[in-house]
């Protein structure tokens, strides 16, 4: 039989990620994985501290944390853009190796992130 593909839900403590996490978890194809802030039963990523994880490990990346509150990102400005606009980029660099990496963004923030994922990938 073949080994379950590894799943890595970055950001699962959200409701999406959460919802994932209870699927992947429930189907024998797949060992799922979670990053948290919070919850020591996962792994810790936080996007603004420099990440120790080794993404080798996963077959799939499936990436949905951001700084999502409307009114944390008008009153942190900076803090929203280093977290949703260059952490992420960094996360991206470091997950590209893998043949399947799913990328969400909230629906706010989509035209900021697809400008700069489009100069990511041209880089």
């Amino acid at each position: 039989m073949k080994s379950p593909l590894k799943v890595l839900i970055i950001g699962s403590d959200s409701f999406l990620g959460k919802s994932l996490y209870n699927k992947f978890d429930s189907d024998i194809l797949f060992s799922v994985y979670g990053t948290s802030r919070n919850d020591p039963s996962k792994f810790f990523l936080d996007l603004n501290h420099p990440f120790t994880l080794d993404f080798t490990q996963f077959d799939v990346v499936i990436i949905l944390a951001s700084m999502t509150s409307i009114k944390d990102c008008q009153s942190q400005p900076e803090i929203a853009y280093q977290t949703n606009v260059l952490s992420t980029i960094t996360l991206l660099r470091n997950v590209c190796h893998l043949a399947v990496m799913l990328f969400f963004s909230p629906l706010i923030l989509y035209l900021v992130v697809e400008e700069v994922f489009i100069l990511f990938m041209m880089l």
